[in-house]
């Protein structure tokens, strides 16, 4: 990173839990806190019985999406939208879509309301230090090496070894929403 980044970048450091091998982050969803099991490569979605206390409004479906989730066989009713998902300050989403999941007695036993999926995490980089249980996010998002005119349809997902003395292994992920050019 050159030293000129340094001065523009932003952080911000959350902690977490880990259940069963899962990264579980409490998440603020219209302004209620609520827990969701972190799935970078998926999709956000959320079981049906928690709509109402989370204040999402079930008749706002979103019709063009599919009913069924990238690789996995999950039992899905509907899309809606959701006003507001954020975790922190750094990473947010207005108008985010969501599957509604009709039963997933895993999710239950983790104690978690649904999953949150990688597209709200777009902007940022994010690092993941399992031995202390903390997320670091971090803008801006971009080297200076990757193009903004050089964008291709799609979301690509960037692992880097982070490895300093006398420090934690960690990984940082770079999560980057593509698209055409205009």
């Amino acid at each position: 990173m050159a030293w000129t980044q340094v001065k523009n970048v932003s952080t911000e450091v959350k902690d977490y839990r880990e259940i069963d091998g899962k990264i579980i982050l409490d998440m603020a969803v219209n302004g209620e806190i609520a827990s969701f099991v972190l799935d970078l490569a998926g999709h956000t979605a959320i079981l049906s019985e928690y709509l109402d206390s989370l204040n999402i409004d079930s008749n706002s479906q979103v019709p063009s999406r599919n009913k069924t989730f990238l690789y996995k066989q999950v039992p899905v009713s509907t899309s809606v939208m959701i006003n507001t998902m954020a975790f922190g300050n750094s990473v947010f989403g207005n108008g985010v879509s969501a599957y509604v999941l009709e039963d997933i007695p895993y999710f239950r036993k983790l104690g978690v309301v649904g999953v949150v999926g990688g597209s709200l995490f777009q902007n940022v980089v994010l690092t993941i230090d399992s031995r202390r249980k903390k997320i670091t996010t971090s803008k801006p998002y971009r080297p200076s090496y990757m193009k903004l005119d050089h964008r291709h349809q799609g979301c690509s997902i960037i692992i880097q070894p982070h490895h300093r003395k006398n420090s934690p292994r960690m990984i940082r992920l770079l999560v980057h929403r593509l698209g055409h050019p205009h």
